[in-house]
C-alpha cells in the first residue's frame, strides 16, 4: 500500500519528471482504451498482453519513483 500513495504522491508532484508519470498513464490508456496488439475479445492472451504491458510499465515507473524518493546524499552516492 505505501508504494501505491507513493505512486499517486509522484503523479500529484509538479517536480516529478513527466517521463515516469507518462509511462505510467501510458500503460492504463493502454489497458482502457479499445485499441490492443491482442483484442481482449481473445480468452487469456487478450488479458495477458495487457497484464504485460503494466508490468513493464510498472517496472519502468519504479525506477522513476524510486529516485524521486531517494534522499539527495543517496542519489549523489548513485551518481545521478
Amino acid at each position: 500500500m505505501g508504494t501505491l500513495r507513493a505512486a499517486v504522491r509522484y503523479l500529484l508532484d509538479r517536480r516529478a519528471p513527466l517521463a515516469g508519470k507518462l509511462v505510467l498513464l501510458g500503460a492504463v490508456a493502454y489497458i482502457v482504451l479499445p485499441i490492443d496488439l491482442v483484442p481482449d475479445v481473445v480468452p487469456v492472451v487478450g488479458w495477458l498482453d495487457d497484464l504485460g504491458a503494466l508490468g513493464v510499465a510498472w517496472t519502468i515507473f519504479k525506477r522513476y519513483l524510486d529516485a524521486w524518493e531517494a534522499p539527495p546524499a543517496l542519489e549523489e552516492a548513485r551518481g545521478i
